[in-house]
């Protein structure tokens, strides 16, 4: 029977989209390297704007809390470091299936990492949290 700790989800979704958010939008992160990897400019970016990304973000953030919930309690582990040591490897497939997707669409070896290390991140991050509650 999964127990699910609905602070932990709560907590985790809103630290993953908060990461995702800061990565490719703020000037001071990976902006610069990221629209240069997508061939777009800022301006570009707002014009396509629409509210319907930011509610894919946080609900896709949430599905994810909700999976490495029910991963932890598979697998019977609980903690912190637990948490991580799955999201690594959870992570490290996401980030080996995007090297290969991008190598095979050409895109720049700029945008596999910017996206790669902010797909690692949010993974650590959100199984790290999920991790911390179920201690």
């Amino acid at each position: 029977m999964l127990d699910f700790n609905f602070l932990a989800i709560a907590l985790a979704t809103i630290a993953m989209t908060t990461i995702g958010a800061i990565w490719f939008n703020a000037p001071f992160a990976f902006q610069r390297i990221w629209l240069a990897g997508i061939g777009k400019t800022s301006e570009q970016v707002i014009a396509d704007f629409s509210p319907i990304k930011p509610v894919l973000s946080l609900v896709g953030s949430a599905i994810m809390a909700v999976i490495f919930s029910v991963l932890l309690s598979w697998l019977a582990v609980s903690g912190v470091v637990a948490g991580i040591q799955v999201g690594l490897m959870v992570g490290l497939c996401a980030v080996i299936i995007n090297g290969v997707r991008d190598a095979f669409e050409g895109r720049p070896l700029s945008l596999y990492f910017v996206n790669a290390s902010h797909d690692l991140t949010v993974i650590l991050v959100g199984a790290g949290i999920i991790g911390f509650f179920s201690a």
